[in-house]
Protein backbone atom coordinates (compact mmCIF):
# COMPACT_ATOMS: atom_id res chain seq x y z
CA UNK A 1 0.00 0.00 0.00
CA UNK A 2 1.86 3.55 -0.92
CA UNK A 3 1.26 6.51 0.14
CA UNK A 4 -1.25 8.79 -1.50
CA UNK A 5 -1.51 12.41 -2.12
CA UNK A 6 -4.80 13.77 -2.32
CA UNK A 7 -5.44 17.52 -3.23
CA UNK A 8 -8.29 18.40 -0.08
CA UNK A 9 -8.28 17.13 3.37
CA UNK A 10 -10.63 14.27 4.28
CA UNK A 11 -14.37 15.54 2.94
CA UNK A 12 -16.22 13.00 5.21
CA UNK A 13 -14.20 14.78 8.53
CA UNK A 14 -13.63 18.49 6.96
CA UNK A 15 -16.10 20.72 6.31
CA UNK A 16 -13.76 22.79 4.53
CA UNK A 17 -9.75 23.54 4.67
CA UNK A 18 -10.36 25.50 7.92
CA UNK A 19 -12.83 23.23 9.79
CA UNK A 20 -14.08 20.37 11.13
CA UNK A 21 -17.96 19.35 10.53
CA UNK A 22 -19.34 20.17 13.32
CA UNK A 23 -20.90 16.99 13.98
CA UNK A 24 -17.74 15.37 14.07
CA UNK A 25 -15.76 17.66 16.30
CA UNK A 26 -19.19 17.69 18.50
CA UNK A 27 -18.28 13.87 18.91
CA UNK A 28 -14.93 14.23 19.25
CA UNK A 29 -15.51 16.25 22.36
CA UNK A 30 -17.91 14.32 23.40
CA UNK A 31 -15.57 10.88 23.42
CA UNK A 32 -12.89 13.36 25.31
CA UNK A 33 -15.35 14.27 28.38
CA UNK A 34 -16.78 10.95 28.44
CA UNK A 35 -13.16 9.46 29.28
CA UNK A 36 -12.02 12.18 31.46
CA UNK A 37 -15.89 11.64 33.52
CA UNK A 38 -14.47 8.07 33.49
CA UNK A 39 -11.34 9.39 35.24
CA UNK A 40 -12.64 11.35 37.69
CA UNK A 41 -15.64 8.98 38.79
CA UNK A 42 -14.01 5.28 38.28
CA UNK A 43 -10.80 6.48 38.84
CA UNK A 44 -11.04 8.95 41.34
CA UNK A 45 -8.28 10.90 39.64
CA UNK A 46 -10.09 14.81 39.76
CA UNK A 47 -9.16 16.67 36.51
CA UNK A 48 -10.51 19.56 36.77
CA UNK A 49 -12.20 21.34 33.68
CA UNK A 50 -9.46 24.50 34.11
CA UNK A 51 -7.07 22.03 33.52
CA UNK A 52 -8.03 20.92 29.84
CA UNK A 53 -6.28 23.77 28.07
CA UNK A 54 -6.72 22.02 24.26
CA UNK A 55 -7.88 19.26 22.59
CA UNK A 56 -6.61 18.94 19.09
CA UNK A 57 -6.38 16.43 16.19
CA UNK A 58 -2.87 15.35 14.74
CA UNK A 59 -1.49 12.86 12.16
CA UNK A 60 -2.79 11.99 8.42
CA UNK A 61 -6.23 12.72 9.07
CA UNK A 62 -5.09 16.58 9.40
CA UNK A 63 -2.73 16.13 6.12
CA UNK A 64 -3.39 15.49 2.33
CA UNK A 65 -2.06 11.42 3.06
CA UNK A 66 -4.83 10.20 4.40
CA UNK A 67 -5.80 6.67 3.84
CA UNK A 68 -8.74 4.08 4.33
CA UNK A 69 -7.03 2.89 7.29
CA UNK A 70 -6.26 6.14 8.77
CA UNK A 71 -7.32 6.50 12.59
CA UNK A 72 -8.60 10.40 13.91
CA UNK A 73 -5.29 11.13 16.19
CA UNK A 74 -6.56 13.15 19.16
CA UNK A 75 -4.37 14.43 22.14
CA UNK A 76 -6.25 16.13 24.91
CA UNK A 77 -3.26 18.90 26.41
CA UNK A 78 -3.39 19.40 29.74
CA UNK A 79 -2.34 21.40 32.81
CA UNK A 80 -1.13 19.10 35.20
CA UNK A 81 0.39 21.01 37.88
CA UNK A 82 -2.20 21.34 40.68
CA UNK A 83 -2.44 16.92 39.46
CA UNK A 84 1.21 16.71 40.24
CA UNK A 85 0.90 18.35 43.50
CA UNK A 86 -1.14 16.15 44.32
CA UNK A 87 0.07 12.73 43.11
CA UNK A 88 3.77 13.24 44.15
CA UNK A 89 5.00 9.55 43.39
CA UNK A 90 2.84 9.13 40.14
CA UNK A 91 4.02 9.28 36.37
CA UNK A 92 0.17 10.79 35.57
CA UNK A 93 0.83 10.92 31.70
CA UNK A 94 1.47 7.05 31.71
CA UNK A 95 -1.45 6.58 34.80
CA UNK A 96 -3.56 8.11 32.35
CA UNK A 97 -2.94 6.30 29.07
CA UNK A 98 -3.10 2.94 30.76
CA UNK A 99 -6.58 4.16 32.53
CA UNK A 100 -7.42 5.04 28.69
CA UNK A 101 -6.86 1.64 27.23
CA UNK A 102 -9.55 0.04 30.11
CA UNK A 103 -11.96 2.84 29.00
CA UNK A 104 -11.40 2.01 25.35
CA UNK A 105 -12.37 -1.67 26.00
CA UNK A 106 -15.24 -0.57 27.07
CA UNK A 107 -16.00 2.05 24.24
CA UNK A 108 -15.55 1.15 20.87
CA UNK A 109 -15.14 4.60 19.00
CA UNK A 110 -15.21 5.51 15.34
CA UNK A 111 -16.44 8.41 13.65
CA UNK A 112 -17.66 8.29 10.28
CA UNK A 113 -15.80 4.90 9.79
CA UNK A 114 -12.64 5.86 11.75
CA UNK A 115 -11.42 4.59 14.73
CA UNK A 116 -10.24 6.95 17.55
CA UNK A 117 -6.72 7.05 18.86
CA UNK A 118 -6.51 9.28 22.38
CA UNK A 119 -3.41 10.50 24.05
CA UNK A 120 -2.74 13.03 26.70
CA UNK A 121 0.21 15.33 26.80
CA UNK A 122 1.58 17.95 29.37
CA UNK A 123 1.28 21.48 28.18
CA UNK A 124 4.21 21.87 29.78
CA UNK A 125 6.06 19.12 27.67
CA UNK A 126 4.52 19.71 24.53
CA UNK A 127 7.19 20.27 21.48
CA UNK A 128 7.29 23.07 19.29
CA UNK A 129 5.81 25.38 21.09
CA UNK A 130 2.92 23.46 22.39
CA UNK A 131 2.27 21.96 19.79
CA UNK A 132 1.55 18.20 20.23
CA UNK A 133 3.63 15.82 17.94
CA UNK A 134 5.17 17.35 14.53
CA UNK A 135 3.29 18.32 11.00
CA UNK A 136 -0.20 20.04 11.24
CA UNK A 137 -2.21 19.86 13.87
CA UNK A 138 -5.55 21.16 14.66
CA UNK A 139 -7.19 22.57 18.01
CA UNK A 140 -10.76 21.46 17.96
CA UNK A 141 -11.96 23.75 21.07
CA UNK A 142 -10.71 26.56 19.20
CA UNK A 143 -11.83 25.25 15.90
CA UNK A 144 -8.36 26.83 14.03
CA UNK A 145 -5.22 25.43 13.16
CA UNK A 146 -2.36 24.91 15.29
CA UNK A 147 0.14 24.12 12.53
CA UNK A 148 -1.62 24.06 9.11
CA UNK A 149 -0.98 21.08 6.60
CA UNK A 150 1.68 22.28 3.73
CA UNK A 151 0.69 20.66 0.29
CA UNK A 152 3.99 19.94 -1.20
CA UNK A 153 4.73 19.45 -5.07
CA UNK A 154 3.85 16.16 -6.70
CA UNK A 155 7.91 16.51 -7.87
CA UNK A 156 8.43 16.72 -3.90
CA UNK A 157 6.16 13.97 -3.53
CA UNK A 158 7.57 11.85 -6.01
CA UNK A 159 11.55 11.89 -4.93
CA UNK A 160 10.08 11.99 -1.07
CA UNK A 161 8.30 8.18 -2.28
CA UNK A 162 11.29 7.26 -4.00
CA UNK A 163 13.99 7.31 -0.84
CA UNK A 164 11.17 5.87 1.51
CA UNK A 165 10.96 2.83 -0.93
CA UNK A 166 14.94 2.30 -0.60
CA UNK A 167 14.98 2.98 2.93
CA UNK A 168 11.43 0.01 3.39
CA UNK A 169 13.99 -2.35 1.21
CA UNK A 170 16.14 -1.98 3.82
CA UNK A 171 13.97 -3.07 6.87
CA UNK A 172 12.01 -5.59 4.75
CA UNK A 173 15.32 -7.27 4.28
CA UNK A 174 16.29 -6.99 7.94
CA UNK A 175 12.82 -8.50 8.52
CA UNK A 176 13.54 -11.34 6.68
CA UNK A 177 16.48 -12.13 8.06
CA UNK A 178 14.72 -12.28 11.72
CA UNK A 179 12.36 -14.45 10.23
CA UNK A 180 14.92 -16.75 8.77
CA UNK A 181 16.65 -16.68 12.14
CA UNK A 182 13.53 -17.86 13.40
CA UNK A 183 12.26 -14.83 15.00
CA UNK A 184 14.64 -14.72 18.36
CA UNK A 185 13.56 -12.45 21.25
CA UNK A 186 16.80 -10.77 20.88
CA UNK A 187 16.92 -10.02 16.92
CA UNK A 188 12.62 -9.17 17.11
CA UNK A 189 13.51 -6.70 19.63
CA UNK A 190 16.62 -5.42 17.88
CA UNK A 191 14.48 -4.97 14.44
CA UNK A 192 11.29 -3.39 16.41
CA UNK A 193 14.16 -0.69 17.90
CA UNK A 194 15.15 -0.12 14.56
CA UNK A 195 11.57 0.62 13.34
CA UNK A 196 10.79 2.76 15.94
CA UNK A 197 14.10 4.78 15.46
CA UNK A 198 12.51 5.29 11.85
CA UNK A 199 9.49 6.75 13.27
CA UNK A 200 10.56 8.88 16.03
CA UNK A 201 12.97 10.35 13.11
CA UNK A 202 9.78 10.99 10.81
CA UNK A 203 8.45 12.90 13.41
CA UNK A 204 11.49 15.11 14.35
CA UNK A 205 13.21 15.50 11.10
CA UNK A 206 10.89 18.43 10.05
CA UNK A 207 8.92 19.67 12.17
CA UNK A 208 6.87 21.67 9.95
CA UNK A 209 6.47 18.89 7.10
CA UNK A 210 6.66 15.59 8.29
CA UNK A 211 6.12 13.54 5.28
CA UNK A 212 9.30 12.46 5.03
CA UNK A 213 11.05 9.81 3.67
CA UNK A 214 11.08 8.33 7.33
CA UNK A 215 7.78 8.71 7.54
CA UNK A 216 6.75 6.79 4.27
CA UNK A 217 9.26 3.83 4.82
CA UNK A 218 7.50 3.49 8.00
CA UNK A 219 4.16 3.99 6.59
CA UNK A 220 4.70 0.72 4.77
CA UNK A 221 6.05 -1.57 7.18
CA UNK A 222 3.07 -0.03 9.35
CA UNK A 223 0.50 -0.29 6.91
CA UNK A 224 1.85 -4.25 5.76
CA UNK A 225 1.41 -5.93 9.24
CA UNK A 226 4.53 -6.17 9.51
CA UNK A 227 4.58 -4.07 13.34
CA UNK A 228 1.24 -6.11 14.44
CA UNK A 229 2.74 -9.50 13.40
CA UNK A 230 6.03 -9.03 15.15
CA UNK A 231 4.64 -7.52 18.12
CA UNK A 232 2.24 -10.55 18.58
CA UNK A 233 5.32 -12.71 18.45
CA UNK A 234 6.98 -11.15 20.90
CA UNK A 235 4.07 -11.43 23.11
CA UNK A 236 3.77 -15.05 22.60
CA UNK A 237 7.79 -15.86 22.79
CA UNK A 238 7.48 -13.76 26.41
CA UNK A 239 4.08 -15.68 27.28
CA UNK A 240 5.58 -19.19 26.96
CA UNK A 241 8.06 -17.89 29.11
CA UNK A 242 5.61 -17.48 31.80
CA UNK A 243 5.29 -20.15 34.70
CA UNK A 244 3.12 -20.78 37.48
CA UNK A 245 4.66 -22.35 40.93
Amino acid sequence: MHLKKHKNLDPKIWLSEEKLHTDVADMLLAIVWNFIDYVRTVRNMEIRNQDVKDVCIFGSITNYFYDKKSDIDMCIILDLETLSQQYTNLNILQTLKLYYYDWAMLHICSIRGRKIDLNVADIKDAPYANRYRSGPSYSIINQTWIFKPILISDKEFKSICKQGDNIYKEIIFNYKLVKRNGFKPDDMENFFKQVMTYKKIAHHVNCEQNITPMYVAYHYVKRHGIIDKLHNKMVKKQTLKLTLK
